[in-house]
């Protein structure tokens, strides 16, 4: 998944692969290409809570206004498709906002795939210069079944939105037979600015609340709030007073 970062110049991205090493590859695009001078990052690797593979991640900084940039990743032999995405300008943006894909509500997880993957390339060809998607929770129907957050996640067109996700009550799933149910949304998703128990923390985590601004025309701000009976005054206690950037305006899905 690439992600947003803490503002409009920053991505992260998010990968699984078995590997204890991993790079993010990313140049200006040549064409729909990496150029010749791609940069190689490094990712941070950890193993996912069931410990059956890696989780990797990385982040870029400073990206310009109005580009258009290609990507990969790489672990050793193995080595992604190519994708791109753009940037947007300073002093405007456009975003897609979307509740509720919940992939595998319908109980046919394919199903789901297909429909999400229409409305993704209906949304490119449609708004084919808005580069940023907001979703309101619930990218899932079942957060303790990892396939449906691969589903999600798989279609190429998706690869070109820099994602802010929020958790919904059915990413907050647990199991007796799961593990890791707590842990797949943060393990997909790599979010900025991230506060755990009153604390901010390196990794988000459901229950887990982050902000970014985004553009520097008229600075948006979201938030992303725990959906169940915790309630979200210590975020907006520790986020409220002289820590959050001083904006105009903002968007909060919850």
């Amino acid at each position: 998944a690439m992600t947003i970062g803490g503002d409009e110049t920053e991505r992260n991205f998010t990968w699984y692969h078995s590997s204890d090493s991993g790079t993010l590859e990313i140049s200006v695009a040549n064409g729909n290409s990496l150029a010749s001078d791609f940069i190689s990052i490094p990712s941070s690797v950890s193993k996912t809570a069931n410990g059956t593979t890696n989780i990797h991640r990385a982040s870029v900084f400073g990206l310009e206004y109005d580009t258009k940039y290609a990507y990969r990743v790489r672990n050793g032999s193995d080595v992604s498709k190519t994708y791109v995405f753009t940037t947007d300008s300073y002093d405007s943006f456009n975003f897609i906002f979307v509740g509720d894909p919940q992939i595998g509500g319908s109980s046919n997880d394919t199903n789901d795939e297909g429909k999400w993957k229409n409305t993704l390339n209906t949304i490119n060809s449609m708004f084919p210069n808005t580069n940023l998607l907001v979703s309101a929770g619930d990218q899932v129907e079942r957060g303790n079944k990892n396939n449906q957050f691969s589903l999600f996640l798989s279609s190429d067109a998706i690869k070109s939105f820099a994602l802010a996700t929020s958790i919904g009550n059915h990413e907050e799933t647990k199991s007796s037979s799961s593990t890791d149910s707590l842990y797949l949304y943060s393990e997909h998703f790599t979010l900025p600015n991230t506060l755990v128990t009153g604390q901010l923390e390196a990794k988000s985590a459901p229950g887990s609340n982050y902000y970014y601004t985004y553009n520097n025309a008229d600075k948006k701000i979201s938030y992303s709030f725990y959906t169940s009976t915790e309630p979200t005054t210590p975020f907006v206690q520790a986020f409220g007073i002289g820590t959050l950037p001083s904006v105009p305006g903002g968007f909060v899905p919850v």
